[in-house]
């Protein structure tokens, strides 16, 4: 990624719009972002860092929030609507694209008072491709030509600076957007440049003082460090989701294995009840099966047999493979791991399919058994329903004989209402005319008595010409009302005029008096004003409080700097203190040391002379010495007094090396304080505690100073608006004013025409003038009365006169319509059986009453063929049953039934012939169906059917019966049983089986879920020998990239003295995970800790890990080359020579990509020519840039 321009307005302490054309000022690969502390160098990276990602570079998360708002909204701005903006445009995989952004902030509303808020906006532009030949063209001429001024101005403009890019995007058809939404704009650049915004940060920015205390700091610091760097919490995430898989798959098959169990218990004892059905089915008598046969087939022991078998056979080997037929051990669980999940399944199916093949036997025997049940059930069934039935029949059949008798007895009566119905239909019609005529004649009689009615009325009513004659009068009486109306509309009139004239006199004294008040307070407003000092005057002092209070930024950086002095100071007078500990210790331990290794050679030397005095005593005068071959042996050794063994020698020798490790250990001790110390001082700038806690007290100082102008300030702006209420107050009271005299005046106008239209109108003639109208429209309204009344009398007598012409020709027609019924009547009479119209009356019935008798005649017939037919069917069926029984019961009773005695039936032939049957033989009615009838036969019939009942014993057959259908019910039980242990088997060997292959796969999924797991962890149980987790491992080994790419660059630091290697505990064998960084000086051949570097050592080695760790960054995200590298480094602490050495080495790595340095070190100026100059108008005022190439 390259940059290529930056343009910005009113962010930070920058007001005014501002660009730099970073392409022409990375010609020479090195540039300078120069000037004082707090003017705004920091601020251009938080432009480019906010354009990108939304936040600034401050913002270590990455978030949009207040605080982004608050640096990036200048304040040089509140209160304004000017627009707060940054604008970049970069290169990256040969395309060009541009960000512009604007922030969250609130501006004035733009009707009205008051802030409302923006949000904020973001869109991303690449340019088009037939445009990128175009583009490149001026970013390849950056720089050329004689123009130093490339950008950086208030007012940017011109085809040679930062403005021809955003121009050029500006043109048709240029560039295209890729997002217009803020939230999508970062998420775009993350996916081009590979880089989230804290990689980002890590990559283009370095802060020199970070990476010293990351050189220091301590290995386990430096591996959450590292892991923070790397996004090794990925490597975490899949250690932590293997170890969490491992448990969970874990927990999932030991409920699977617990669940199998489970399932085989049940298996266990639905098999065992199985077994038992089969033993009792199998003891039946009437099943008549071996008992070996039931042995044949047997899979598992009874109880019985259990508790039958010798001890020979309960013994654990037997025990065991009983368990093992369901894959379990002589515990109870599953054989597991002795045997694997295969032949522990396998096993477990052999066995449910012998289990199926017991039950398939139990379900066969169940069935042959409800079968033969239910032929016996049927053949007791039919035997008692048979004999039930005919003794139905014959009931039934006897039954039948007595309601033909009774129906045959209300033959007479029944044909005395036959004619009583008759009678009554041929007096019907004469009843009815007779009726009809009493009707009419009834009707006339009304008639006659309205007419005579009609004429009285008649003769109540004046003559018709005086009624019209006295209408007409009042009519022309009645049309003097719209006169009188009129006569009262004028006086109304002349009221209102009048009233007016009032109101318009009362609203002028009205205007009068609010024009008085108003005067009065303009003039108490106008008095409030002079009292208070002028606006000007305030708004100067408040400017004056505003400059002064405009430091407050840079007084409180100075308090936290006075702080952290203070801090530094104490510190290190604490580490001075235990420096001088420490060289105690040194002293004392150099000392320890020294005595210490004189006692061991001492000890040595005994040692020795005592081994040569041991070979001494064993010479012999003229035998060879063992040592030098002479046979003489002038001068023998002596055992020295106070002579050590070699184990007190050795323990002597480990005690001299273990004081000189804590000789080492206090060096190393007291050299690590020093440096502390030292370093201690510099931060403290040289202070010492009292003059720091001075600079504290004078910072304090000024911060109160400034707190006491804050409140003046806010009484002062209190004051500003008292002063613009007033001001406001005393306009106001003006324009009241105003109005109110002209009120007035139109007022006096509105009076002064009201009076003129009320002259000579008074209450007096108003009154006499409404008087005079209402006796007119009196009289005028009592005369339209009158009128009303007699239209309403002349209307009445008209109406009686045409009702009695009506109601004479109803007399005519009434009076002809009664003879010809009359006539009618004599007419019936004459043609009927009666004698006279009282006979037809006595005759006569309701309809009622009529269609009652009907429905008893017809109720009588249909019972009656009814009951013949009832005869009929009770003879067949008697003789359907009678032959069903003499099948049944014939054969076992061994006699014919004619062989009873007579004296053994139960009536002779003629009694069980009905007495209605007989009589209706030759009867006409029931002629149809008696003809094919013998009576000869009904009785031969019932006979035969007595005989066989008398027979029958009912007793017996209903306790067969009952026997055959327990037979049955106990049959259909044991099958019901037997279907519901084979269902529950089915049910159960279903879910054994699934339970089964869910175990065995969960098994075979958990086993490399568990090695990964206990690998990725290093527990305990890891499968390697080394258990170093899978965060260690990732962690090392980045790290050691990130010390191979420092020493790469080491090599032209300072003579390639200094090399980077991991200290002696690399984490490797999982007892401790820290990252020690040991520095190997080439020149003495010797590791020596960080801490030991001087200041400028650890520059060089600092810049070296940070150069590396932004390379190997890159590179862990797709190789994402930042061609611009910004250090903001504290050159200032550096000494002349050391300076030149630092800016060597960045002239080499400006050879592969851009530098910018950002500082207030002015020796810098003279080394770098390319630069950003930023500084501030004034103390407390905004700042400006210019930019140089």
């Amino acid at each position: 990624m390259k940059l290529i321009a930056l343009r910005f307005q009113g962010v930070g302490p920058y007001k005014g719009e501002y660009a730099i054309d970073f392409a022409a000022l990375t010609r020479s690969h090195m540039f300078l972002i120069d000037g004082e502390t707090g003017a705004g160098k920091t601020t251009l990276l938080d432009c480019v860092t906010f354009a990108l990602y939304g936040s600034i570079s401050g913002n270590t998360e990455g978030k949009s929030g207040v605080g982004d708002r608050n640096r990036l909204r200048s304040r040089f701005l509140d209160g304004q609507d000017v627009e707060t903006y940054v604008e970049l445009i970069f290169e990256e995989g040969g395309h060009y694209y541009a960000v512009r952004r604007t922030p969250a902030y609130e501006k004035p509303k733009a009707r009205g008072e008051g802030m409302t808020s923006k949000n904020a906006t973001g869109k991303m532009m690449r340019v088009a491709d037939g445009a990128e030949t175009g583009f490149a063209m001026p970013v390849a001429q950056a720089g050329e030509g004689d123009a130093t001024d490339i950008g950086g101005t208030a007012n940017v403009g011109g085809s040679n600076g930062a403005a021809r890019y955003f121009d050029f995007l500006d043109e048709p058809d240029h560039a295209f957007a890729i997002t217009s939404r803020a939230g999508e704009v970062a998420v775009e650049v993350e996916r081009l440049l590979g880089l989230d915004r804290g990689q980002f940060s890590k990559t283009i920015m370095l802060a020199q003082g970070q990476f010293a205390q990351f050189l220091r700091m301590s290995p386990e610091d430096r591996t959450d460090l590292v892991k923070e760097l790397f996004g090794a919490e990925e490597y975490e995430a899949i250690q932590n989701e293997l170890d969490a898989r491992r448990k969970r798959f874990g927990s999932a098959v030991d409920e699977q294995r617990a669940t199998l169990e489970e399932h085989v218990r049940t298996a266990r004892e639905n098999a065992q009840r199985i077994m038992e059905r089969l033993e009792s089915d199998a003891a039946e008598p009437d099943r008549q099966q071996d008992d070996s046969e039931a042995a044949s087939f047997r899979t598992e022991p009874t109880g019985a047999e259990i508790s039958d078998t010798d001890s020979e056979e309960s013994d654990a080997a037997g025990a065991h493979d009983e368990a093992w037929r369901w894959g379990l051990d002589k515990s109870g669980t599953l054989d597991e791991p002795a045997r694997s999940e295969t032949e522990i399944v396998e096993q477990l199916e052999t066995t449910l399919r012998d289990v199926e093949s017991n039950a398939r036997r139990l379900l066969s025997q169940t069935e042959s058994r409800v079968g033969q049940a239910d032929e016996r059930l049927a053949a007791a069934r039919r035997r008692n329903e048979a004999a039930c039935g005919l003794r139905e029949s014959y009931e039934d059949m006897q039954d039948a004989r007595t309601r033909v008798d009774e129906l045959e007895s209300r033959r007479r009566d029944i044909e005395t209402v036959r004619q009583q119905v008759a009678q009554a239909r041929q007096a019907a019609p004469i009843v009815a005319k007779h009726a009809e005529s009493a009707a009419l004649r009834a009707k006339l009689d009304d008639c006659l008595s309205q007419i005579a009615d009609n004429a009285d009325a008649l003769a109540d009513f004046e003559p018709k010409e005086e009624l019209r004659k006295r209408h007409a009068e009042a009519v022309a009486a009645a049309a003097g009302g719209d006169a009188a109306r009129k006569a009262l509309q004028i006086a109304d009139a002349h009221a209102r005029t009048l009233a007016q004239a009032k109101e318009a006199r009362e609203c002028l004294e009205a205007a009068r008096h609010k024009a008085e008040r108003c005067e009065k307070a303009k003039l108490e407003a106008a008095a409030a004003c002079e009292a208070l000092p002028s606006s000007e005057s305030v708004e100067a002092q408040l400017e004056e409080l505003a400059g002064r209070l405009g430091a407050r930024g840079q007084r409180e950086a100075e308090l936290e700097r006075a702080k952290g002095v203070l801090v530094h100071a104490r510190t290190a007078e604490t580490l001075a203190g235990q420096v001088a500990d420490a060289e105690a210790e040194y002293a004392a331990a150099q000392q320890a040391r020294s005595s210490a290794e004189a006692d061991a050679d001492h000890a040595e030397e005994t040692l020795r002379l005592a081994g040569a005095a041991r070979y001494a005593e064993d010479l012999v005068e003229g035998a060879a010495c063992p040592v030098c071959g002479s046979v003489e042996h002038p001068h023998p050794a002596s055992r020295p007094d106070g002579a050590l063994d070699e184990k007190t020698v050795k323990a002597l020798r480990k005690l001299a090396t273990e004081r000189m490790e804590d000789e080492s250990n206090a060096k190393s001790k007291l050299e690590t304080l020093r440096v502390k110390a030292e370093a201690e001082r510099a931060q403290a700038d040289g202070a010492d505690v009292a003059s720091a806690e001075e600079r504290m007290r004078l910072a304090r100082h000024a911060m109160d100073e400034l707190d006491e102008l804050a409140e003046r300030q806010t009484a002062l702006k209190a004051q500003q608006k008292r002063i613009a209420d007033a001001v406001e107050a005393s306009a106001k009271a003006g324009e009241a004013l105003t109005t109110a005299i002209a009120e007035r005046e139109i007022a006096a106008k509105q009076a002064a025409d009201a009076d003129s239209a009320a002259k000579g109108i008074t209450a007096e003639s108003i009154a006499g003038e409404r008087g005079a109208a209402e006796r007119q429209l009196k009289q005028a309204h009592e005369r339209a009365l009158e009128a009303e009344t007699l239209t309403r009398r002349i209307s009445e007598r008209e109406e009686l006169e045409q009702k009695d012409v009506s109601l004479k020709a109803t007399r005519e027609a009434l009076t002809e319509q009664h003879q010809t019924v009359q006539r009618a009547v004599a007419r019936l009479l004459e043609d009927s059986d009666f004698a006279d119209y009282e006979a037809a009356e006595t005759a006569a019935l309701d309809d009622a009453e009529i269609m009652r008798l009907e429905s008893q005649v017809d109720t009588f017939g249909k019972n009656r063929a009814a009951a013949d037919a009832d005869m009929s069917r009770t003879r067949e069926l008697l003789t359907e049953r009678l032959d069903a029984c003499r099948r049944l019961f014939a054969p076992a009773s061994g006699e014919p039934l004619d062989s009873r005695k007579p004296s053994e039936t139960r009536e002779p032939l003629d009694s069980q012939v009905p007495q209605g049957c007989r009589d209706s033989l030759n009867s006409q009615d029931r002629k149809d169906s008696r003809d094919s009838q013998n009576p000869q036969d009904w009785n031969a019939i019932s006979r035969q059917a007595a005989q066989l009942l008398e027979s029958i014993d009912f007793a017996a057959l209903d306790a067969a019966q009952s026997a055959a259908s327990q037979s049955r019910d106990d049959a259909i039980s044991a099958q019901q049983t037997a279907r519901d242990l084979d269902t529950n088997r089915r049910e159960i060997a279903k879910r054994l089986t699934k339970a089964a292959e869910t175990w065995r796969t969960g098994m075979a999924d958990f086993a490399p879920v568990r090695t990964m797991a206990l690998l990725a962890t290093a527990g305990k149980d890891s499968p390697s020998a080394q258990k170093v987790s899978l965060v260690t491992f990732a962690v090392t080994e980045r790290f050691r990239d990130v010390l191979d790419r420092a020493n790469e660059l080491l090599k032209d630091i300072h003579g390639g003295v200094y090399e980077l290697r991991l200290g002696t505990h690399e984490g490797r064998s999982g007892g401790k995970t820290g990252l020690p960084i040991a520095v190997f000086d080439r020149r003495t051949e010797r590791s020596t800790e960080p801490s030991t570097l001087s200041g400028g050592e650890t520059f060089f080695v600092s810049l070296a890990l940070a150069l590396a760790l932004a390379d190997v960054i890159q590179a862990e995200n797709g190789g994402i080359s930042m061609e611009t590298l910004f250090i903001d480094e504290g050159f200032g602490s550096l000494s002349d020579e050391y300076l030149d050495d630092v800016m060597d080495v960045l002239d080499g790595i400006a050879r592969t990509r851009d530098i910018g340095i950002i500082s207030h070190v002015g020796q810098l100026k003279e080394r770098v020519h390319a630069r950003v100059s930023v500084a501030r108008v004034s103390e407390n005022g905004e700042s400006r840039l210019t930019v140089t190439a």
